[in-house]
């Protein structure tokens, strides 16, 4: 029997009683024997339970005599804890009183005496610069430059700690001279070492000039020494005067992203930021070439016809250029970073900035090259026999160039300009159906159609009837 219920929480007696009374199906025991026999089980356990609990009870009331004990000691024992926090917070307070005005002095002697070690400091650190500056002349007078480069270096960092004393400006531009006067007689070894791509001494300048504060103008000496060889490159591919920009545009493109190719793997090795380097050699060089890219241009259109196809095929160069250097950053940063690098980012800027004018002048242009269609249209110059097929030839060509305007506007202005282009279509679909109205006007004035012809015109309107008719249904 599972007495075990009993304790349950949710016990319902019907339930225990009704899953007790249904003897084993494999006995032949009778509902009044089982049901004694239970009863005899029941009366069993209440006496062991019984027994059990006064065991129970007589253990517990032993225990209370000690319990009482061990509470009344815990009491005494905090009333004492209590009368010791208070005792010592009551000595705390005391020290607070006593120990104020001396505490205060102790905090005013420690600010002194920081004081004073700082103005040590800085007697020691001025008397250093003395001696720095003495030997950097020394340094000077016997050309060792690198023991010149290292006495700035330490006058650069005892600067550091003089920045509050009086003459701090005036210690600031001998600081400045000396860096000026080691970068003149440096300059001559950095072209050489640049030109030749020595890597161990470019290494070692390169540090050097980080600690003086001075790599942007180390970064120039290299910018020059590559400079000149592309203003000579720029010079030869415009020297052929047949050969157009858009065909020698792109050659010299190509001979940057050449560049770019040849010297990333040796500036990685060399300067901390190598596409910071490079994008600002390619910046410099593109803002410096005679005559720039802007003024090229100019002149390419002034004696072109076609101008916005002109424009399109140079963009056309450009974004190939643009392409290949951000493909050739990406792969130079691993794919690293989703975030476009801002010194290719200003490159880019600078490139893109010679067509910036036209880009805002785009409706203009793309009016000049539609009006072209309609200049081409002579109405004087028709013959009435051939009006029908030149009218017909003309419909034909306005509505290909209108087609190859929506081409120009997506490939020039990436459909940027689509508010110009609509300007431009308007003006061109206007003019259009001006020259199809003066088609119409001379045959009505050759008929003697219209309404304000003085002349008998019934008598020729007969002569022509067929003829007439005949052009009516061809238009």
């Amino acid at each position: 029997m599972d007495f075990s219920k009993f304790s349950d929480d949710n016990f319902d007696v019907k339930d225990w009683v009704n899953h007790a009374l249904q003897p084993p199906k494999d006995t032949n025991v009778s509902v009044e024997n089982y049901a004694s026999n239970l009863v005899m089980k029941l009366q069993l356990f209440i006496q062991e339970v019984s027994k059990s609990l006064e065991e129970t009870s007589q253990v517990a009331l032993n225990n209370i005599p000690r319990v009482l004990r061990e509470v009344e000691n815990i009491k005494i024992e905090t009333s004492l804890l209590k009368n010791q926090m208070s005792m010592v917070k009551d000595d705390i307070r005391k020290v607070e009183e006593n120990t104020a005005s001396s505490m205060k002095k102790l905090v005013e002697i420690d600010g002194v005496k920081c004081r004073m070690q700082d103005a040590c400091n800085a007697l020691q650190e001025a008397d250093k610069w003395t001696i720095l500056s003495s030997e950097a002349d020394e340094s000077f007078e016997r050309g060792d430059l690198n023991q010149v480069a290292e006495k700035l270096i330490g006058m650069q960092k005892s600067l550091e700690v003089l920045k509050d004393v009086p003459d701090y400006n005036e210690r600031l531009k001998v600081l400045q001279n000396h860096k000026n006067k080691l970068e003149a007689l440096l300059s001559p070894t950095l072209v050489q070492i640049f030109n030749k791509h020595d890597l161990d001494d470019a290494r070692h300048y390169v540090e050097l000039f980080a600690q003086l504060d001075r790599l942007p103008q180390l970064q120039l000496y290299y910018n020059n020494c590559h400079k000149s060889s592309l203003f000579k490159t720029w010079r030869s591919v415009r020297e052929d005067p047949n050969k157009p920009m858009t065909s020698w545009l792109p050659i010299f493109f190509d001979h940057l992203l050449a560049l770019w190719h040849r010297e990333i793997s040796w500036c990685g090795q060399v300067f901390p930021d190598p596409i910071q380097a490079l994008c600002v050699l390619m910046s410099q060089t593109l803002n410096s070439v005679k005559p720039s890219i802007n003024d090229c241009i100019i002149e390419t259109l002034r004696d072109g016809e076609d101008n916005l196809d002109t424009l399109i095929q140079l963009q056309n160069g450009t974004s190939r250029f643009v392409q290949g250097l951000e493909k050739a950053v990406g792969t130079f940063q691993g794919n690293l970073t989703t975030e476009k690098n801002a010194h290719l980012e200003q490159l880019l800027l600078v490139i893109r900035s010679a067509f910036t004018e036209y880009l805002l002048q785009y409706s203009q242009l793309q009016q000049t090259q539609l009006m072209t269609v309609i200049d081409a249209f002579s109405v004087e110059s028709l013959e009435l026999s051939d009006c029908a097929e030149s009218l017909s030839d003309y419909i034909a060509d306005a509505f290909k160039s209108a087609d190859k305007a929506l081409d120009s506007c997506l490939k020039f202005t990436n459909a940027y300009g689509s508010v110009g282009l609509i300007d431009a279509y308007k003006i061109f679909f206007s003019a259009f159906f001006g020259c199809i109205n003066e088609v119409l006007h001379k045959l009505r004035k050759h008929y003697s159609l219209d309404v304000d012809s003085k002349q008998d015109g019934s008598s020729k309107l007969g002569r022509h009837y067929q003829t007439m008719e005949q052009f009516s249904i061809r238009f």
